[in-house]
């Protein structure tokens, strides 16, 4: 019987190490025999014996002081499963899925086939284990009856519940559940009788009275209150909950209703209990179900007229401008991406970003700003007063986003507020006339677009002068590091061209930052290496839409005609002319390609063609065909996948039907849902696919002690545990834009996200289903690994949503398994990138928040096991709830 004890008290502390002094008084009380610890070690060792014979792989009795651990999985206990079963059931409840839950809350209860260690207990073991064991069993009981009649099973469930009630008739919840059913089948008599037996037995054993739910209770079934008729579906049940039983582990055991009662002014006077949850709720979504969010946008005001402009004016003129203006602007804010907000006078305020976050928010608002400029300036006469030049400003930060509630106002605009829009306001002020200034922030995430002038007027921000045509390389140029197994790649398949005098496809895919870019710029810096007289060219896709879908293509035919954006259109048609001759001759193949060539060399006036006829597509193939004849080709087509739906066709085409030539088309992208759409020319011959994962964490580490300044006596080089290399994940980007922040900061300073780190994970997070985002978010709350349960009882959402959210969020690369199973048998996660964390996080609105970390201490105080962890939450709570000040 020792080792069956022994055996017993381990399983109900499974895979946690119990004190040899613990187990001493659980076998003998206050008063061991002498020879109780060497009964105790004989008992252990006879365990072990069986447990070897057995299958010593799946249960291990292993000595681990103090004491002794054991190991075995949870899915073999029942009492662990049953645990579990019983957390999810809970989740579906609190979430009002019904069925769900009186399914897995009813298998849950299957699991109990007699009182647990029924053979201890019949020969006088009482731990205090079993007793909790007991009191967990009623809980879900109750639990399971709720969801039940719910769902109208109240026949079903009455001769259960008598039961239960008769043998712990203490139990309030018990008794009100039991009321219902019999009221539901007509037995109002019973149900009234069940209330006098449980009041009968608190007011003689306890001298207290039944609560106020079960009085109401009592009183409502007298008067036959239709509210306690069974509710149509999608209703909600009438719940007579007391606080949850621990579900995590023997502990405490769990209290009837009047017990529950008396301690309940002593917990109140240990913690307020919280408060705000109801209303972080409500701020969590506004109008049409949209999310309250703090997000960094680009804020454009553009002050302008049409005409002279002033008092002077007549009034009809003057609305007849504004007419034209407000047009222009809400055309050119549409095509980078923007939403117009509204107008105050003269002036204009658009956003972007505000609607979903992408990583070139910034530049698109002076992209959009200068279109402005210039259009409504061409209307003016050059003679003009300067009052009425078009002038813009453009502020990049972070604002609350909360959608509009207000009657008649347009559902679709939301409301914005943040210092931005002031910082936004002061530029414009200052502003020249036709000049478009930029806070820093604008500058920082858009130095690669434009150049920037610095104004010498106090907090003038910067002055955008003119376009880059070419990207600027990042000072200092970082090393290229784990990538010489994909160049080599790269290079094995232009040697193969060359070989085979076949066209080759290389599909480089990745995420945002991960050195795409810089493979390919590698692969044009040694293109040399491997033959002579490679020509390398290159077409980009821009991130917002042009007047022609084959932007990359027009690239790569200005590129093979030796011509750039400044030379004018007589030296663009010489170059053309010249060079198509020299590849097909003067004759009537020249005649055939010229006028389709020509629109996208720049010389078509107007609108560049939207679609490609066959006709086209033949001609531009040919003409590459014939170039790459001439001299070997690799031809590079970068940021595919936002290429529109004729370019994509165009390079199909190319791939399934170009001559044998001598070309290799490298095609860059990011992945896209499951597949990125360059992979989905895999099945085309020779075509091949390079996924490029994140740096190691040492590759990271030394990326970024190579960008910056060289180290001062006795300071420590960066290594892999670095704080900073966590945030940096892998991304070489990442690498420079923290590098940037630490060179451009003291040394002693906590460094924020960058922006542009920032930005390209907002984008990412806005590509995500709302759902999906929710559980990222909700995941970010409790930082550490995370589990499905445990987010649908912080989120309110059913298990079986979130556990599909995590999958999705695992293939999306934002979590990843970490190998852990949590007690109800789920994955745990954590988050692939901290920086991932980091912003999900900071968008969430600090009431919201607050609530969520209360949720969370409140859920993580039922797992007994991590009673240190809800202590974590209670600090963050409290002064999220308050203003910042």
């Amino acid at each position: 019987m020792t080792q069956r004890a022994v055996l017993g008290y381990l399983l109900l502390h499974a895979n946690e190490t119990v004190a040899t002094s613990q187990l001493l008084r659980a076998l003998w009380g206050d008063k061991p025999p002498i020879t109780a610890r060497k009964m105790l070690q004989n008992a252990v060792a006879g365990l072990r014996r069986r447990l070897d014979a057995r299958d010593a792989r799946q249960v291990s009795l292993l000595t681990h002081a103090p004491g002794y651990l054991l190991r075995v999985d949870p899915e073999r206990v029942d009492w662990f499963r049953f645990r579990g079963g019983a957390e999810q059931g809970r989740a579906e409840l609190a979430v009002g899925a019904w069925g769900a839950a009186a399914t897995l809350l009813r298998e849950a209860l299957g699991l109990w086939r007699g009182p647990l260690l029924a053979d201890l207990a019949e020969v006088g073991v009482d731990w205090p284990e079993l007793a909790t064991a007991e009191g967990m069993r009623l809980a879900v009981l109750e639990d399971c009856a709720e969801a039940e009649l719910a769902i109208g099973r109240h026949h079903e469930v009455i001769d259960e519940l008598a039961a239960a009630a008769e043998a712990a008739p203490r139990r309030e919840r018990l008794c009100g559940l039991l009321m219902m059913a019999l009221y539901r089948c007509g037995r109002q008599a019973d149900a009234l009788e069940s209330y006098r037996r449980t009041r009968t037995v608190l007011v003689d054993e306890l001298g207290l009275d039944p609560g106020h739910e079960l009085r109401e209770l009592e009183r409502s079934i007298l008067n036959h209150d239709p509210s306690l008729a069974l509710l149509a579906a999608g209703g909600t049940a009438v719940s007579l909950r007391s606080a949850p039983a621990d579900l995590t582990g023997p502990a405490e055991a769990a209290a009837d209703g009047a017990d529950a009662r008396q301690g309940a002014a002593a917990q109140g006077a240990d913690e307020p209990p919280p408060q705000g949850d109801a209303r972080a709720a409500g701020s969590e979504r506004g109008a049409c179900g949209a999310t309250v969010e703090r997000k960094w946008v680009s804020v454009l005001l553009v002050r302008a007229q049409e005409g002279e402009g002033g008092e002077a004016q007549d009034p009809e003129d003057a609305a007849e401008g504004m007419r034209w203006v407000t047009a222009a602007v809400r055309e050119e804010v549409d095509r980078y991406g923007g939403v117009l907000h509204g107008r105050m006078g003269s002036v204009w305020l658009a956003l972007f970003g505000v609607e979903r976050n992408r990583e070139d928010d910034a530049q698109r608002a002076v992209r959009a700003a200068l279109a402005i400029r210039d259009r409504v300036a061409a209307r003016q006469p050059a003679d003009a007063l300067p009052e009425p030049a078009p002038r813009a400003a453009v502020a990049t930060g972070e604002v609350l986003v909360t959608p509009s509630r207000e009657p008649g106002h347009d559902a679709g605009t939301p409301e914005v507020a943040g210092g931005v829009l002031d910082v936004g306001m002061r530029l414009l002020m200052l502003a020249a006339p036709r000049e478009v200034r930029v806070c820093d922030a604008t500058r920082q995430m858009s130095e690669a677009a434009f150049v920037h002038g610095a104004s010498a007027q106090p907090m003038g921000g910067w002055r955008v002068t003119a376009i880059r045509e070419c990207r600027v390389a990042d000072q200092p140029t970082p090393p290229f590091v784990e990538r010489e197994r994909e160049l080599e790649i790269l290079r094995a398949l232009l040697r193969d061209v060359l070989r085979r005098r076949r066209p080759q496809l290389a599909a480089v895919v990745g995420e945002a930052g991960v050195g795409k870019s810089r493979l390919v710029a590698e692969l044009a810096l040694t293109v040399g290496d491997v033959a002579d007289g490679f020509r390398f060219v290159l077409g980009r896709t821009a991130s917002f839409p042009t007047n022609t879908p084959f932007g990359p293509l027009a690239d790569v035919v200005r590129s093979l005609l030796g011509v750039r954006h400044t030379d004018s259109p007589t030296v663009v048609e010489e170059r053309l002319l010249h060079t198509v001759r020299r590849l097909v001759g003067p004759g009537e193949a020249a005649a055939r390609l010229l006028p389709h060539l020509r629109p996208l060399a720049g010389l078509t006036p107007g609108p560049r063609p939207r679609g490609g006829t066959p006709e086209a597509f033949a001609a531009w193939r040919r003409f590459l065909e014939e170039a790459a004849t001439e001299r070997p080709l690799v031809m590079v087509f970068e940021d595919l996948d936002r290429a529109e739906t004729p370019m994509i066709e165009f390079v199909q085409e190319l791939i399934a039907n170009a001559r044998p030539v001598p070309v290799l088309i490298v095609a860059t992208a990011r992945p896209v849902q499951s597949q990125p759409r360059p992979c989905r020319h895999a099945g085309f011959r020779d075509s091949t696919t390079l996924l490029l994962d994140p740096l190691s964490d040492a590759g990271a580490a030394f990326l970024l002690s190579s960008l910056l300044p060289p180290l001062g006596p006795g300071e420590q080089p960066l290594d892999a545990r670095h704080p900073l290399v966590a945030s940096i994940g892998g991304n070489p980007l990442f690498a420079v834009e923290y590098a940037r922040a630490l060179r451009d900061g003291p040394a002693d300073r906590e460094i924020p996200t960058p922006p542009a780190v920032r930005s390209i994970i907002a984008a990412r997070l806005d590509t995500l289903p709302r759902g999906a985002k929710a559980v990222l978010q909700d995941a970010a709350i409790f930082g550490a690994s995370v589990d499905a349960v445990a987010l649908a009882a912080v989120g309110g959402r059913s298990w079986i949503e979130v556990r599909r959210h995590l999958e999705s969020l695992e293939r999306g690369e934002f979590l990843r398994r970490n190998g852990r199973v949590s007690v109800t048998g789920d994955p745990e996660y954590d988050f692939q990138q901290v920086v991932v964390r980091e912003v999900a996080y900071a968008q969430m609105p600090r009431e919201v928040r607050s609530a969520k970390h209360s949720r969370a201490a409140r859920w993580l105080e039922m797992r007994e096991a991590e009673r240190a962890v809800p202590r974590a939450h209670r600090p963050r709570a409290a002064p999220l709830a308050a203003p910042a000040g």
